[in-house]
């Protein structure tokens, strides 16, 4: 699926709010997150209140939710570095194949950078 073609909540949730729960995906972020614990997140997750918070009240808060969006932010621009998820991924054979190994290197990306992350971190969270 291209980027921007679904609401980023309606890929949170795996699928409309306006369906039931037991019919939307159960693979979602939303359904992996454990009982009490919530996201951070802007605006277009601010109708989830129950599993992100968008906004704080008080000023020690909201410094704590905009170091964690810095932090998500920078973790972006990190994976972004190694390109891959932005060039075309032209390993393997058969298109099964060719999206195994294509998870497996973003997988891997992920891991140095959540690796540099922990090691050499921008910010105190």
């Amino acid at each position: 699926m291209p980027a921007g073609e679904m609401h980023d909540g309606t890929v949170f949730c795996g699928g409309s709010l306006d369906i039931p729960k037991e019919s939307r995906d159960q693979e979602a972020l939303y359904f992996k997150l454990p009982e009490g614990k919530k996201a951070i997140g802007d605006s277009a997750y601010k109708n989830i209140p129950e599993k992100v918070t968008t906004f704080a009240k008080n000023k020690e808060a909201k410094d704590f939710i905009n170091r964690a969006k810095a932090r998500q932010e920078s973790y972006h621009a990190r994976l972004k570095c190694f390109h891959v998820l932005t060039t075309p991924f032209r390993h393997g054979m058969s298109p099964e194949e060719k999206m195994k190994l294509h998870k497996m290197c973003a997988e891997a990306v992920s891991v140095v950078v959540g690796f540099d992350l922990k090691y050499h971190p921008l910010m105190e969270l």
